[in-house]
């Protein structure tokens, strides 16, 4: 038997670990049966069209000017009219101090986006022209000799009519621009719907000249 050494300490032998292998280690999460995983997925679905939808109606609300409460702005009085007065014998409303709350050309005096102001003047316009000149190309009363003429002269009319009306609306616009307060909310309205008429003219002037040709 050898002899012990000095300073010698007992070895420790450990027993063997059985770590458990990635099949026997617990799972915290429940397994799912298809039909879970499907309504999880239509839940997820639903809840991204919920969002999208109320993106999209928020974009909406910025581009075409929807206000949730309706506030009229009174020109003349250069305020607010949250709740306007409507008298018996007409459709339009006033503000307190008996000014009626309605533009010439513009409508009623309500804040509004440039593009909506725009397609409510450009569309309007065209429209009305079309009407009346198509109404008189096709008249069977008129006489044959003014028949490739009435039309066109009529056509110029309302154009100038629209000329008027949206250069009078520019006028505004700057003049409302220069003052303080609440009548600068008119000024987005009041140029959109000028710059509609203008261009429902250049319109107008282009379906002229080419009935002017087709003669």
């Amino acid at each position: 038997m050898p002899p012990k050494k000095k300073n010698q300490q007992p070895v420790k032998v450990s027993s063997a670990v059985v770590h458990p292998t990635p099949i026997e280690l617990p799972s915290s999460e429940p397994i799912l049966t298809k039909e879970q995983v499907a309504e999880r997925l239509l839940s997820r679905v639903a809840n991204f069209r919920w969002l999208v939808l109320r993106w999209c109606c928020k974009v909406a609300k910025d581009v075409l000017g929807v206000a949730t409460m309706k506030e009229f702005v009174c020109p003349k009085c250069n305020s607010l009219v949250d709740q306007p007065k409507k008298r018996w014998w007409s459709g339009w409303r006033y503000c307190p101090n008996g000014h009626v709350l309605y533009v010439r050309g513009l409508g009623p005096s309500l804040e509004q986006s440039f593009w909506k102001s725009f397609l409510k003047g450009l569309a309007p316009a065209i429209c009305v022209f079309l009407l009346i000149v198509f109404a008189l190309a096709a008249a069977p009363d008129v006489p044959p000799r003014l028949r490739g003429s009435m039309a066109p002269s009529t056509g110029f009319v309302v154009a100038i009519f629209y000329l008027l009306t949206g250069l009078s609306l520019l006028r505004k616009a700057h003049l409302w621009a220069g003052r303080s307060g609440p009548v600068q909310r008119l000024v987005t309205h009041a140029r959109g719907r000028a710059y509609g008429f203008l261009a429902a003219v250049a319109c107008q002037l282009g379906i002229i000249i080419a009935l002017l040709f087709a003669k």
